[in-house]
Parts: C-alpha cells; sequence; structure tokens
C-alpha cells in the first residue's frame, strides 16, 4: 500500500500519478472512507431515485454500482484517469446495469448542461484535491465550487464524503455561506468502524443545498454528530470548533483503545463545557489493572458518581 502513496501532497491533483495509482491497483477497489453499505444510511436520506446525480473522482470505487444496483438509474460517474474510465467501463457497464456510465472528465470543467443535477456526490475528491490552502489550491477548488454550483438545479445537494481539515471546513463554510446555501455536517460512525479498517479520523457528510441567495437571510450552518437532534450554529468558527472538537474526542478515543495503562492504574480526563475552560464540567477516571484475560471475555463497568460522594 505504501508506494501507492503519493510523494507530495500535490501529487493527489495530477492525473499522471492517479494513472499509475490505478494501474497499480488493477481491478480491486479503493474505497475511501467507506463502501455504500457504510454510508448509505446518511447519503440516502439526501438522494432519491429519480434524482440525476454526478459522482465526481468516482475512482475504482464500487460506489457507482451499489448505488445503480440500489435503485438510482440516473447517474454519470466521471474521473479525470483515462486508465481507471476505461477499466470501470470494462467491468460495471454491462447489460445488467444499461444506462450507467463512466466518463474520464475533469470535475472542474465539465462538459454538461446548466442545472442538470439534481446532486454531485464527492466521495473523497474534495479531500485529494485540496490537501493545503494555498493560493493555487484555493483557485482550482473555487473552480470545482463553481462548477457545482453551474451543475446544480435549484434545491440541488451537493453531497461531500470527507475527514474535513480544518481548511476545508473554512472554505467550504465561507464559499457556500456568500452564495445563501444550507450547510450540514453529519458524522458517519458505521465507515468509521467497518471491518478491516482502522481510521483514526472521523468521517463526516457534508451536504450543501444550493438557494437562491436572499440578502435578508442567515445562511443556515447545521451538525449532527449522534444520529438524533440537528444543531444550528452561528458561524464557520463554530462550526470549525464543533467538527475539531469531534476530531480531537476520536484521537484521545483511539489513543486509549491502543494504550495498557495497568502500570499506572488510572488515568483522568477533564471535560470541560464549551465556553467554559476553566472549570470541569465532568471528571472522567479510568482505571485499568493487569489481567490474563483475552480483552473479549473481560467485563467492564461505568460508574457515575455525583460531585461530593
Amino acid at each position: 500500500m505504501f508506494n501507492l502513496l503519493p510523494k507530495t501532497k500535490s501529487e493527489f491533483t495530477e492525473t499522471d500519478y492517479w494513472d499509475k495509482f490505478f494501474k497499480k491497483r488493477g481491478d480491486k477497489a479503493f474505497e475511501w472512507y467507506g463502501e455504500y453499505v457504510e454510508l448509505c444510511s446518511i447519503i440516502n436520506k439526501y438522494m432519491k431515485v429519480t434524482d440525476n446525480i454526478l459522482n465526481i473522482g468516482c475512482g475504482n470505487s464500487k460506489l457507482s454500482a451499489d448505488l445503480y444496483d440500489g435503485g438510482f438509474k440516473n447517474l454519470k460517474n466521471i474521473d479525470m484517469s483515462e486508465v481507471v474510465i476505461k477499466n470501470m467501463n470494462k467491468k460495471y457497464c454491462t447489460p445488467k446495469r444499461p444506462g450507467l456510465t463512466f466518463e474520464q472528465m475533469d470535475a472542474l470543467n465539465t462538459t454538461y448542461d446548466n442545472e442538470q443535477f439534481n446532486v454531485v456526490l464527492d466521495k473523497g475528491t474534495l479531500d485529494a484535491l485540496m490537501p493545503d490552502n494555498k493560493e493555487d489550491t484555493v483557485e482550482r477548488i473555487d473552480k470545482l465550487f463553481k462548477e457545482v454550483d453551474r451543475l446544480l438545479k435549484q434545491g440541488g445537494r451537493y453531497i461531500i464524503i470527507s475527514l474535513l481539515q480544518e481548511h476545508i471546513v473554512r472554505h467550504l463554510s465561507t464559499y457556500f455561506n456568500s452564495l445563501g446555501w444550507m450547510l450540514r455536517i453529519t458524522r458517519c460512525k458505521e465507515a468509521e468502524h467497518s471491518a478491516g479498517r482502522s481510521l483514526i479520523q472521523p468521517v463526516f457528510v457534508v451536504v450543501v443545498t444550493k438557494f437562491k441567495k436572499n440578502p435578508n437571510i442567515t445562511p443556515v450552518l447545521e451538525i449532527n454528530f449522534n444520529g438524533d437532534k440537528t444543531h444550528r450554529v452561528t458561524s464557520t468558527d463554530a462550526l470549525i470548533s464543533a467538527v475539531r472538537t469531534e476530531q480531537q474526542v476520536a484521537l484521545l478515543c483511539c489513543g486509549l483503545s491502543n494504550s495498557n495503562i495497568s502500570s499506572t492504574g488510572s488515568l483522568t480526563l477533564d471535560v470541560y463545557a464549551p465556553g467554559n475552560p476553566d472549570i470541569p464540567r465532568y471528571t472522567l477516571v479510568v482505571i485499568d489493572k493487569p489481567s490474563t484475560k483475552s480483552t473479549d471475555d473481560m467485563t467492564y463497568a461505568a460508574f457515575i458518581i455525583p460531585q461530593g460522594r
């Protein structure tokens, strides 16, 4: 796997790198951030089987075929790699899937009509195209966003599956806020905990909905990280802070799950309420002791103790 990784971040944006990548991978699919079965509980909420869908930067992921088999027949897929498009057409464009298409095309400059699609689907493509926030990178991403705006109908959705580095969250929010679009971020824990995968960083699904800009209405920013209630936030900075907190907690939990604190006996964590960094709201004490048992056979307990006892 390591010989497939780029030597520099900028290689993620180069066609030659991806041609070589897919030649080395052969027919074996490479799934960025989960497969359809792990993502469908979220993305299916924002797509209808009657929608016209454009999947940008499709790579050799099975997502296209799985979507088609799941009833999404009006589906076009593009990638800038000639190698992967040839492979995907050969592998998936069969009599079993009439109408499924894969075309070599740059997502920054497509040949489709204005407002042709209800959904533009982006699984890892934004992350690959925006490894940093240098001036030339931002110019490239602005071209991508402008093309997404051109392609989507009113009420259409730009659905992005991403690890959401801070510079990506900031630019996403700033750019589409300026257009008056609604932005919602959810977390896909199924993709993080799937078999054979050990992602430390959370996987997010961002849904940006196209609306006509109204100067009298403040664009909506929402988060839903636990699958229950959706919360509104008031600014891009608040959005970034919420995402960063999820990432830090995930990193902490991963570190704890891979650590052995039995030699010290315990570990204490203070949890603070937002906006009050002086007094902990909760104090968590993790206690461990040496054991010869398999972790699968061990019993765990959690005690909640009110202050003063």
